[in-house]
């Protein structure tokens, strides 16, 4: 049990800190380590329902540098002519997003840890492109893989309860042949 003394002591440090450090500072300090997201589970949809809301690029221990996501654009598949074949991405989903932030924050090509109010902390491979504004700069993100369908339950059946796909699936069956036979 935790004495009187204890607890004012570390609501008093608690209180000192919500009134020295601003809001956002406080707020990402205390995002708990489970909001890990995974890419798989964000889609163009999930993105575009983020448009105009601020994310966090930790591009080093102590440098969190602020980025507006500004656009989430798909990019379908083109139409085949007669007689052409699909490319090998036909069917994937496929998007860029676009952020923007301070020019004198510029940051090179290269993957930093994003971390959003909504969406959690994942990692993103960003490039930064040219903007008229002296003041701005943006970064894109481009997306090009298969699409997910189903659950993640569904996926998991779907791949013979084994990560990775269709070879886990015919190795277990082929044990299960085995053991029955």
């Amino acid at each position: 049990m935790q004495s009187r003394r204890r607890f004012l002591s570390v609501s008093s440090a608690i209180s000192m800190a919500a009134l020295v450090f601003p809001k956002g500072l406080l707020a990402r300090a205390a995002l708990p380590s489970w909001r890990q997201a995974s890419l798989e589970d964000l889609s163009c949809e999930t993105f575009a329902g983020q448009l105009n809301t601020t994310f966090w690029i930790h591009a080093a221990p102590a440098r969190s540098i602020p980025v507006k996501l500004d656009e989430v654009r798909r990019r379908p598949d083109k139409p085949l002519q007669p007689g052409q074949r699909p490319p090998g991405d036909a069917g994937n989903e496929k998007f860029s997003l676009f952020f923007s932030g301070l020019r004198r924050e510029l940051l090179p090509q290269d993957t930093y840890t994003f971390e959003h109010e909504t969406l959690g902390r994942f990692d993103l491979f960003i490039v930064p492109v040219g903007t008229r504004n002296p003041h701005k700069i943006n970064y894109e993100m481009v997306f090009n893989r298969p699409r997910q369908s189903g659950t993640p339950r569904q996926q998991w059946d779907a791949r013979g309860g084994v990560a990775g796909g269709g070879a886990g699936r015919a190795t277990q069956e082929q044990s299960h042949h085995k053991t029955i036979g």
